[in-house]
């Protein structure tokens, strides 16, 4: 099944179309890893959670709801509508780190770990 992605009213953004399965997958996935139930999100992203449910079954995704999404589990919008398998973040963040050497990359890994650590704590 194909769906495609939808400004607020009826005017597609792109022409092309999109695996329906896969952006629902990647939906309730990354939902999932923000670790929000569907009511959360749905609250967050000021919708239904009806509305929430179908989009995660693959119906057309407004634009403006696309955003919040991105914003609130943290992905880009071409990884959430199935355009690239990496996520904007991971590869924002190897960009960085290319730029440094590996005493810098050294000590922004033990501060991430740190972080993780209290966060997990």
């Amino acid at each position: 099944m194909k769906i495609d992605i939808m400004k607020s009213g009826s005017d597609p953004i792109r022409k092309d179309y999109y695996d329906s399965d896969k952006v629902g997958n990647r939906l309730q996935e990354s939902r999932e890893e923000s670790k929000l139930t569907q009511e959360k999100a749905a609250e967050k992203l000021d919708i239904h959670i009806n509305t929430l449910a179908r989009y995660e079954h693959g119906a057309t995704i407004p634009s403006e709801v696309l955003k919040k999404m991105c914003i609130i589990y943290q992905k880009s919008a071409d990884y959430l509508i199935g355009n690239t398998n990496d996520n904007y973040y991971d590869v924002q963040i190897m960009r960085l780190l290319e730029q440094n050497d590996m005493k810098t990359n050294k000590a922004i890994y033990e501060i991430v770990e740190r972080i993780m650590k209290i966060r997990v704590a």
